[in-house]
This record gives structure tokens, sequence and C-alpha cells, in this order.
């Protein structure tokens, strides 16, 4: 069974975002610096969990089970590496912390209409 492209797409993408999160979020943990880092780390902490629904909810109704589990181990690989090609100032400061906020946010409302 050939799986539809769109959810498919939109999965990878969304497990790629949400590893590249929890690595660029790992190195943020325990919340320090001042009231905007930490409440933008505990965004991004809700929002992944939020965004790890929506990949189980997309995953159980729209994809046969071996394509979500070759998409999610590739996202699984991927992730690291893109952390790693991000700029510092995104890894480390809080431009990467707002800009996961606003990525994983869009990628949750995309994957609830899809």
């Amino acid at each position: 069974m050939v799986p539809d492209p769109l959810p498919l797409a939109g999965y990878g993408a969304a497990a790629l975002v949400l590893v590249l999160g929890l690595v660029l979020l790992a190195g943020h943990l325990p919340p320090a610096g001042g009231p905007l880092r930490r409440g933008l780390v505990w965004l991004n902490l809700l929002l992944l969990a939020a965004l790890f629904a929506a990949l189980a909810a997309l995953a159980i109704g729209r994809l046969p089970w071996p394509a979500a589990v070759i998409a999610g181990g590739l996202a699984l690989l991927a992730g690291p590496l893109a952390f790693q090609a991000l700029p510092r100032g995104w890894r480390d400061g809080t431009v990467g912390l707002a800009g996961l906020a606003a990525v994983s946010a869009l990628l949750v409302l995309l994957l609830l209409l899809v």
C-alpha cells in the first residue's frame, strides 16, 4: 500500500522539527537566564509535546505503520545533523527558541488540518 504523499511529507518534516527541537532544548535545560528565556523554554516544551501528540494522531489515523516508522527513523537520524548545521546564535540564543516556538506552533496547526 502506497501512503498518501502529503501526510507522509508533513509527518517527516514535523518529526524532524520535533527531534531538532528536543536537541535544541536539551542545551537550555535546566531553564536559566532571564524571564523571557525561561518562558520560551517552557513554551517550547509545551509546543513540542503538542507536536508529538499531533504526530502520533497523524501516524495512527492516516499513515501505514511501516511508512511512519521509516520517516520517524530518518528524522531521528537527521535531527542532530540539522542541529549542527544551524548557526551558533540560533542554537544557543533566544532567537533559536523563538524560531522553534513559531515553527512548532505552525506545524501543530497544519497537522491538525491535514
